[in-house]
């Protein structure tokens, strides 16, 4: 599911507002801390760190335009909305499909994708 909400946030980031990492590599350890959960999205804004739906939400919310409306989810009880969360995280691959293996982004948007 991580690979597909990048591929959903480098389709629909119009401004190219965000940048990705993946968890386990030396930069996210420096930003998050080396005791990171693999097992869910981290989104670091502002000098702030968010996780599960916190993050989701805020995530999809900052791409503007009428997805900012989505902010308003965060009106609900972060248990409830983390609940959530959970049950589609342990379901996505039955739900979503898994790659074999990650695919590589196109060279125009290489760029986005901080490895160092």
């Amino acid at each position: 599911m991580c690979n597909k909400a990048v591929r959903f946030f480098l389709r629909y980031d119009k401004k190219q507002r965000y940048r990705y990492a993946a968890l386990q590599s030396a930069i996210a350890g420096q930003m998050l801390g080396v005791s990171s959960d693999l097992k869910t999205v981290v989104l670091y804004m502002n000098g702030k760190t968010y996780r599960q739906s916190e993050a989701a939400i805020r995530a999809v919310a900052g791409l503007g335009g009428w997805w900012s409306s989505l902010r308003v989810l965060l009106l609900i009880p972060a248990p409830i909305r983390n609940w959530l969360y959970n049950v589609v995280a342990s379901n996505r691959y039955k739900w979503f499909g898994k790659y074999e293996s990650c695919p590589l982004p196109s060279p125009d948007k290489r760029h986005l994708f901080i490895d160092t």
